[in-house]
């Protein structure tokens, strides 16, 4: 699994739908591709979580992320962005009662 944080995006809105129309394609093809999920947290600050079969391949996407980032001209000067990544130790699946 991997997390992605980003802060100080200067186009929020234009950025998840570039991650909708052409950075998600990218990671639904790549082996071991689990789930994406993209949260808009307000005031020009994102996270995401990406989900691949091993830890192993959530860190190669996260290669894949900043490869595209700087294909659509990088990251913005003023963006940081904090990644963690590693195997995920609990997942508590929906209940069904």
């Amino acid at each position: 699994m991997s997390i992605r944080r980003y802060e100080n995006v200067p186009d929020l809105t234009g950025l998840l739908r570039d991650i909708e129309l052409e950075f998600a394609p990218l990671l639904h093809k790549m082996p071991g591709f689990m789930a994406y999920y993209a949260v808009d947290s307000g005031a020009g600050s994102m996270a995401t979580v990406t989900v691949f079969s091993t830890a192993a391949m959530a860190e190669e996407s996260n290669a894949v992320a900043a490869d595209w980032l700087a294909s659509r001209g990088g990251a913005h000067p003023l963006m940081h962005v904090q990644i963690t990544a590693g195997r995920m130790a609990i997942a508590v699946p929906p209940f069904r009662g």
